[in-house]
């Protein structure tokens, strides 16, 4: 499947989490409880990012080389908060 690199520059983010059943029910509570993932965390940033007018962009990125020109590309043109989701991980590739 098809990977995606975002960078924040960002827009609003919905109040829910994007997943269903027992794995919604448990990141909804530990945010509820003041508990943060990398996920939630990332959820945050993105909302502050839109709030302060800047912009989220999300790049479909079919292999390594593609993922690797993808952030070149957006840190040459400013792009801060680069990141990577992976099927199983996220990897930050800038601040």
């Amino acid at each position: 499947p098809p990977r995606t690199p975002s960078a924040t520059g960002s827009c609003s983010w919905s109040a829910g989490t994007g997943r269903r059943g027992f794995q919604d029910w448990f990141i909804q509570f530990f945010q509820s409880v003041g508990l943060e993932n990398a996920e939630t965390e990332m959820k945050h940033r993105y909302e502050q990012a839109l709030r302060e007018g800047h912009t989220v962009l999300a790049v479909l990125t079919p292999s390594e080389e593609r993922k690797d020109r993808a952030a070149q590309i957006l840190k040459e043109c400013g792009g801060r908060y680069i990141n990577f989701f992976g099927r199983l991980n996220v990897e930050r590739i800038t601040r």
